[in-house]
């Protein structure tokens, strides 16, 4: 009996529309070439020329993954008579003790602080980003704004596409204005970048967050491969290359913070959104790279949504 077969006896099972099942069914249809022509199959998904069309759109949404134990088991010939319904009863109770469910992952908390040379107020969130740099769980990233410059100095480190990005963000979590220092964190929420206890809680808050993204990446030479997985729809996202300098000093000769000598840390050089990925399935790409610098890929909802996702090499 093939493969296929089975799918078409479990649907007629008692149980066969449950949610389970379902799941089941359309995991199957993610990772075997399935005909839904058989007219009772086609009864179950939707009679007449649609129940082709829709068997091949459940084919496009992985709503969950099976262990590879359980579809090699299924995977195989097997011979039914007429106690069909009663092995595929006790089959399908061994299937879900195999059956891996859909579990959420954790990500890095990515902070992001928007920060000035020529702002008085940010030495002291400059010195709390850098006191992230040991933690596993935090990507800290420092973008230098060039609205301050023209106080006196004129930021080292500014891009207006870092301005830029924070003026997205504004708009994305409907602030009125922008200001230093800021944080962003994963995307979502902002905060006073120099109020510790309140970035401690907002990273923690965040730490315990689950997505449904998970994100892989690696380096061979001049070569960084990418791939991503949804476990479950996220919507339109972008994939974003980050490089940064890991830290620098500079004095500070005129403006606010004029005759200081200020350490900076995590200074991103360059922020790129290299591909677009519509948050289902999997995505992989690869994109050249040189250089010492660390690297961060993000994957994050389409104009400057939450971040679903963060690796880093360094």
């Amino acid at each position: 009996m093939d493969f296929d077969w089975v799918c078409y006896a479990i649907c007629l099972m008692p149980g066969a529309r449950s949610r389970g099942v379902r799941q089941f069914l359309y995991t199957i249809a993610h990772n075997y070439p399935i005909s839904a022509d058989h007219p009772r199959a086609a009864g179950w998904l939707g009679n007449g020329k649609n129940a082709g069309e829709r068997w091949r759109g459940y084919r496009k949404t992985l709503i969950g993954y099976f262990n590879p134990i359980a579809l090699t088991l299924l995977s195989g010939k097997v011979t039914i008579g007429t106690t069909m319904r009663h092995f595929l009863s006790s089959f399908t109770g061994a299937l879900m003790l195999f059956a891996a469910p859909v579990f959420a992952q954790q990500s890095p908390v990515v902070v992001e602080l928007y920060t000035s040379q020529g702002c008085s107020s940010c030495p002291t969130a400059d010195a709390l980003l850098a006191s992230l740099e040991d933690r596993d769980d935090v990507i800290p990233l420092a973008l230098h704004v060039d609205y301050w410059d023209y106080i006196g100095w004129a930021d080292k480190f500014a891009k207006p596409a870092f301005t830029a990005r924070q003026q997205g963000y504004a708009v994305a979590l409907e602030n009125r204005s922008v200001y230093t220092p800021q944080m962003i964190v994963n995307g979502k929420h902002d905060v006073v970048g120099n109020r510790s206890k309140d970035v401690a809680a907002l990273i923690n808050a965040h730490k315990g967050a689950e997505t449904f993204v998970t994100l892989q990446i690696s380096r061979d030479g001049g070569r960084l491969s990418i791939r991503a997985n949804s476990l479950r729809e996220v919507g339109p996202t972008d994939i974003e290359l980050v490089r940064y300098l890991p830290q620098a000093s500079v004095m500070i000769e005129r403006g606010e913070n004029a005759g200081r000598t200020l350490p900076y840390s995590h200074i991103v050089k360059s922020w790129e959104v290299i591909g677009q990925w519509d948050g289902q399935g999997s995505f992989e790409t690869s994109t050249p790279i040189s250089g010492t610098d660390p690297v961060v890929v993000l994957v994050q909802g389409a104009n400057y949504g939450p971040v679903f996702a963060a690796a880093r090499l360094r």
